[in-house]
This record gives structure tokens, C-alpha cells and sequence, in this order.
């Protein structure tokens, strides 16, 4: 992982820098944002894709069948919650969501 980047944004109002630190991985994606106790992480595979997002409330996992191209988003919350989306890559949405409640 490539050392982290201080970068900083003003607030809507203007009247604060939202710090936040980001690292990199060794191929330019991002490995970690952290702004105060908040963070997020991302992992990748060999191919250097997305697999998982993971928050102090929420694990994302991203599967992708190469052969049909079709996407499955798996949500887990703290609370043990689950949501999940299937996609063809592309424009066309051909799935749906099941779980017991919104995540977001």
C-alpha cells in the first residue's frame, strides 16, 4: 500500500476543512479513506477489481461471473442485515433486492 494522502475539502458552508486520509494501493486505487473515527476500506483481487467495501456497519462483497457478465452486491450490516442486487454489466438492469431492510 502506497503512503497515505492528506487531502482536504471545504464544507458546504465554507466554514470548515473536511480532512480526510486517504492510502493507496501500488496499482492507483484506493486502499483507505479515514476522516476522523469513520473509515472505510476496499479490497481487490489479483486483477486489481473491487471485491469488498468494508465500514464499521457494513460489509459490501462485489461477485462477478466473467463468463454471463452478471453482478452480485452482497450487503451485510452490523445488524446482520442483507441486501442483494444482481446486474448485467452494461446498462440493462436485470435483477432485484431482497433483505429485510435498507442498509443506506
Amino acid at each position: 500500500m502506497a503512503s497515505g494522502v492528506r487531502c482536504s475539502k471545504t464544507s458546504a458552508g465554507g466554514s470548515r476543512p473536511l480532512r480526510r486520509t486517504v492510502a493507496w494501493t501500488s496499482f492507483n486505487k484506493v486502499a483507505t479513506i479515514a476522516r476522523g473515527t469513520a473509515s472505510v476500506a476496499f479490497d481487490c483481487n489479483g486483477e486489481h477489481t473491487r471485491i469488498r467495501q468494508v465500514t464499521a456497519s457494513q460489509t459490501t462483497l462485489y461477485i462477478t461471473d466473467p463468463a454471463t457478465g452478471v453482478s452480485l452486491e452482497k450487503v451485510t450490516g452490523s445488524g446482520g442485515s442483507i441486501q442483494r442486487s444482481i446486474r448485467v454489466q452494461g446498462a440493462r438492469h436485470c435483477g432485484g433486492e431482497t433483505g429485510s431492510s435498507p442498509l443506506l
